[in-house]
């Protein structure tokens, strides 16, 4: 024996397992499986040739490259199987049909179970006549999506109608024709009838028109009509000429499909007053009562405290009778507390319970305004009225006062609650105020700057009066300033306008002295 041969025995007699170990083949699997996939047996991940595994998909899945849901697979000697051992999911891709007019997925794959829009070209249909196409394990359903559409023979004639123009002895898919109805009938549905794949689609029909009644004098025509025609169910409506007069017979008659009304004219006949409407229990008539109504005339009810009404609250005299009904029924109180308001509440009550009709005032909590409201009422047992409490609004610029001005610069936007001061030029005197404060969006509060008075020399003299006192010998009076005048020396008072004058708002009256 050679003496590499011998080396090669000692090498292999020191690691006895080294050729094995370079031997072993193994396939691997991927723990845990990809989304949608399922190995037989599970929890192992190294397989050696010729041992198999059963891969099963997942709802939605399959094995790519046998387009199944289950398969065995094996381990080769490459380290490989096979059949990929992977479930990927069942996907449909953009169709290279033909006649395919319109495709709606933008190109994009779409899943199982998925549907997308389509049309066909022209003198195509969908294959099952629906507007879109689903994604299956064998493709596009329906398959092929387009095929072609058949021609039609020669259109139906219709009852009391003829085709606008000369027919043809055959049609194309989606050619039409246009129907027209004879004189004194008037078309339903069409105009048009067009070929869809050998048939003629849509319906029209003729129908014969009703004739506009004349009517004696004593009735007219309430209904607005146009010529002296009535097409097939439309209605005409009656009424007397004159107010004291009642309809006998039907009012309204319908235009039938044969050409004749549904029921003959009605006529008019005098109507008959009525004597003192009927008392009503536990309520009253709102105004006092007369002894004769005529026809039409009606009178109204109301329901004493803590009875609600059902019905009404109206009663009319119609031809000797008085119609409509009206009760009076005992309310409910409402025995549980007044709802509560989120960021608000109700004011306290002093009533419990609250009886109907009985109301409940709410304010919202601070930097908070109310839509709605402000009140709930006690309503047969329930509480009626809707509101809400939502952040309140903030304001603009404040509002210019006339003959004033803001004591301060104004800014451009205030917070709910902000106030400011006004003040009044001088000799203006103010009313109300001084302060607008911003409530909910709105300014509030109300301010006047009320002007002073000037009593010049030339109108005294002109009135033959002076101050008499010298305080009041001034250019400006307020607001509210009362001044006294004399006659001047020969001259007398005329008693007009007397003597002591108050400024009122910028106007002061003088007196005359003759």
């Amino acid at each position: 024996m050679r003496l590499f041969d011998l080396s090669w025995l000692f090498l292999l007699w020191l690691n006895p397992n080294a050729s094995l170990q370079q031997n072993e083949i193994k396939c691997q699997l991927t723990l845990p499986p990809l989304r949608g996939t399922r190995y037989e047996p599970a929890y192992r991940s190294l397989f050696s040739p010729g041992e198999k595994i059963r891969v099963t998909c997942g709802e939605g899945y399959w094995i790519l490259n046998t387009q199944t849901t289950s398969t065995e697979t094996t381990c080769k000697n490459d380290r490989d199987w096979t059949i990929r051992p992977v479930c990927e999911e069942v996907t449909c891709s953009h169709p290279q049909a033909l006649y395919l007019d319109h495709w709606g997925d933008s190109g994009q794959q779409q899943r199982l179970g998925d549907t997308v829009t389509y049309r066909c070209g022209s003198d195509y249909r969908s294959t099952d006549g629906a507007p879109w196409a689903t994604c299956t394990r064998d493709g596009w359903e329906p398959n092929p999506l387009c095929q072609a559409a058949y021609g039609c023979k020669r259109p139906p004639s219709i009852s009391n109608g003829d085709i606008k123009t000369s027919a043809k002895y055959h049609y194309q898919h989606k050619e039409r024709v246009e129907y027209i109805c004879q004189q004194y009938y008037t078309m339903e549905g069409g105009p048009f009838k067009t070929c869809i794949n050998g048939e003629w689609t849509a319906e029209i029909r003729c129908h014969q028109n009703c004739r506009v009644p004349e009517v004696p004098a004593s009735l007219r025509i309430a209904t607005d009509v146009t010529g002296n025609q009535i097409r097939k169910g439309q209605h005409l409506t009656f009424a007397c000429q004159d107010s004291s007069h009642v309809i006998k017979g039907n009012a309204t008659i319908e235009c039938l499909e044969n050409g004749q009304w549904s029921n003959p004219l009605p006529t008019c006949e005098a109507a008959l007053g009525c004597w003192r409407p009927p008392s009503l229990s536990d309520g009253d008539i709102k105004t006092s009562t007369k002894y004769q109504y005529q026809h039409n005339e009606r009178v109204e009810y109301i329901c004493q405290q803590y009875y609600t009404m059902e019905g009404g609250p109206f009663k009319t005299c119609i031809n000797g009778e008085w119609t409509g009904e009206i009760r009076c029924l005992p309310a409910k109180d409402c025995r549980r507390s007044p709802p509560p308001l989120s960021h608000g509440q109700a004011k306290p009550g002093t009533r419990y319970p609250y009886r109907h009709n009985d109301k409940v005032e709410y304010v919202c909590d601070t930097d908070y305004g109310m839509e709605g409201g402000p009140f709930k009422t006690c309503v047969d047992g329930d509480w009626v009225g809707e509101m809400r409490c939502r952040l309140a609004h903030g304001c603009g610029r404040p509002p210019p006062l006339s003959d004033g001005d803001t004591k301060s610069r104004p800014k451009y936007q205030y917070q709910h609650n902000d106030k400011v001061e006004y003040i009044c030029q001088p000799y203006y005197v103010m009313e109300g105020g001084p302060f607008k404060t911003c409530k909910d969006g709105e300014w509030t509060g109300e301010i006047r700057c009320l002007r002073p008075c000037t009593v010049n020399r030339d109108d005294m003299n002109r009135h033959n009066i002076q101050f008499k006192h010298r305080r009041d010998d001034k250019l400006y009076s307020e607001h509210n300033d009362v001044i006294v005048f004399e006659c001047k020396r020969g001259y007398r008072h005329d008693g007009a306008v007397g003597m002591r004058q108050t400024c009122e708002h910028g106007v002061i009256h003088l007196p005359t002295c003759q």
